[in-house]
């Protein structure tokens, strides 16, 4: 007996099903924790400058990261920066603005499939990593601010094997700071 499903049955199980993991993802990858801290304002920065369809990954849940591709409303001002859900995705999901005081460091990551990445480091702990037109302006805006700044062609490599092979990133900085390198290394195409 073939089993049958109504349309619109099959539509409440994708927005039940999409509500759930919108909820995980906003817990796990870290969104809701930091938009606790860093609240949007009600009134957006008259300078501000909107890049739509941008991917961001995350760095602060208790998974370490979540992925928001192409989904982004990324803001960038004077003041810092916005970070806005589309709508039919926003539940669970609260904009949120990251002050400039609170960004910490900001490097440009060219390699990462052709496209320009840029990585913010932000003074509570965690980092945010930013793709496309939003990257480059985020860098420009760090540029402009004077945030400590890097660019990252290939992480480093350390060769003090006796044979001279590489043995994998160079040990050092915090656990995060590695973890980061790991995914920089596995994300090299």
């Amino acid at each position: 007996m073939p089993f049958h499903i109504s349309p619109y049955a099959a539509l409440l199980v994708f927005v039940a099903v999409s509500v759930l993991v919108g909820g995980v993802m906003a817990g796990a990858g870290g969104w809701r924790a930091l938009a606790e801290r860093y609240p949007a304002p009600v009134t957006p920065p008259l300078d501000e400058e909107r890049y739509r369809f941008t991917s961001i990954r995350t760095g602060w849940g208790l998974f370490g990261t979540a992925l928001y591709q192409g989904c982004v409303t990324v803001g960038v001002s004077s003041r810092g920066l916005s970070l806005v859900r589309w709508t039919p995705f926003r539940l669970f999901h609260p904009p949120r603005f990251i002050p400039r005081e609170a960004l910490e460091s900001c490097r440009s990551i060219e390699w990462h499939r052709g496209g320009q990445w840029t990585q913010i480091t932000v003074r509570d702990g965690g980092d945010l990593t930013v793709t496309g037109q939003a990257a480059a302006a985020i860098f420009r805006y760090a540029a402009d601010r004077g945030l400590p700044q890097g660019t990252a062609q290939q992480p480093a490599q350390a060769t003090d094997r006796p044979d001279g092979r590489r043995r994998g990133p160079a040990r050092g900085g915090t656990l995060r700071e590695r973890a980061v390198e790991r995914r920089l290394v596995r994300a090299r195409p």
